[in-house]
């Protein structure tokens, strides 16, 4: 049996510019797969599914899957075109998670809204449901820790994941510990395979609000840094009311949108709270006056107190003062 025989039934998940995923069936074990299939000619920096391919055998053969990274089963060539990486299904988004340890409100009908503005953006946001988080404490605590895990092994081996955010971080049903996915922007020291120098990397990468401040005013030295960012935004939105994080991901958010949600809640830094700011022309050409952010209480409502400075160490604008992945594991290990 060839490799595109064995894994049958396909069924359409997911897709970008660059890659589609299907959920398939093993057909020497019946047990279901996840196919991401990329065209490695039709890559475009930073993506690049070869390098993406090289990573995932790495954290294979270092022990990475037992800290929670994704677990590669099979690679292999469809048509010598398309380059098809198989891994385990895993069917629940970190979305999802916190959707299901939450309580869904449904707006009420309002007739007149309807007939008035049947079409409009007021009218379809109206009809969205929320939701009022009852996420546990352990079991947020249980999620951080085992994203933790998986960036710290990650960063000790020389890894920047450079795409932390909801969608990529995957679980195998309700109650089991997250697993980090997709690392087909991910850069690896010292070159990043030849490609990028450390200090001028790429700095297209991250996806709309994840976005560390060092990345929208186009500082390319940056380092582990960027993952611990997103990493705090994410799980912001394990300690508000209502699952969404600090900042508001409405639709295609741009960068300087982003500044100012970042500026607001996180304050505008002076240099000498940011002297990563002085490699940015533009961040200097702002002239934006020095003020405080946002009280975290008001953040993050919902976390305790040890969560709440751990928080405040992870959003710091220079990166290098951000607390590490290491760090985050051991201060939530003591009870």
């Amino acid at each position: 049996m060839t490799n595109g025989n064995r894994y049958r039934e396909r069924h359409f998940i997911s897709g970008g510019r660059f890659s589609s995923v299907y959920r398939a069936t093993d057909h020497n074990d019946g047990t279901l797969v996840a196919l991401k299939i990329t065209t490695p000619e039709e890559d475009r920096p930073p993506h690049n599914s070869r390098d993406e391919l090289k990573l995932l055998k790495l954290i294979k053969q270092s022990g990475g899957c037992d800290y929670g990274l994704l677990h590669i089963q099979d690679s292999f060539f469809a048509d010598q075109i398309d380059l098809v990486i198989v891994t385990p299904y895993l069917p629940f988004t970190l979305t999802q998670i916190l959707q299901h340890n939450s309580v869904k409100i449904r707006p009420k009908f309002n007739p007149y809204l309807e007939l008035g503005s049947r079409d409009s953006d007021e009218s379809r946001n109206d009809n969205v449901p929320t939701f009022k988080n009852q996420l546990s404490d352990v079991r947020a605590r249980e999620i951080i820790m085992g994203i933790a895990r998986g960036l710290d092994f990650l960063h000790s081996n020389g890894i920047i994941h450079r795409d932390i955010k909801p969608a990529n971080i995957l679980f195998h049903n309700l109650t089991s510990n997250p697993t980090i996915i997709d690392f087909g922007i991910s850069y690896a020291y010292p070159d990043n395979f030849g490609k990028e120098p450390s200090n001028n990397k790429i700095r297209d990468i991250s996806t709309s609000i994840y976005k560390a401040p060092e990345l929208i005013f186009g500082i390319s030295d940056y380092s582990y840094g960027v993952d611990i960012w997103s990493f705090g935004i994410m799980i912001s939105s394990f300690y508000t009311d209502d699952i969404e994080p600090v900042l508001k991901n409405e639709g295609s958010v741009s960068d300087w949108t982003l500044v100012s949600q970042i500026f607001q809640s996180f304050g505008v830094p002076t240099l000498d709270q940011w002297p990563e700011g002085r490699k940015s022309s533009t961040f200097g050409k702002m002239n934006a006056n020095p003020r405080p952010g946002k009280d975290v209480d008001l953040l993050i409502p919902r976390a305790d107190g040890k969560v709440k400075a751990l928080f405040k160490k992870m959003m710091v604008f220079e990166s290098s003062n951000r607390v590490g992945a290491k760090e985050i594991i051991n201060t939530l290990s003591i009870l």
